[in-house]
């Protein structure tokens, strides 16, 4: 999470934890391979 907030700031971070615990069945999911995977997703978007 460090590396995440280092890179791409805390509010991003914040982002990524709400995207995953707001989604019903994965809510248990905080694992960093998750919590990567989802901050990758959002880095990568174009808005």
């Amino acid at each position: 999470m460090k590396a995440i907030i280092a890179e791409h700031g805390e509010g991003h971070l914040v982002t990524v934890i709400r995207c995953i615990r707001e989604t019903g069945e994965d809510r248990g999911e905080l694992r960093s391979e998750t919590i990567l995977a989802i901050s990758d997703i959002l880095a990568a978007r174009l808005d």
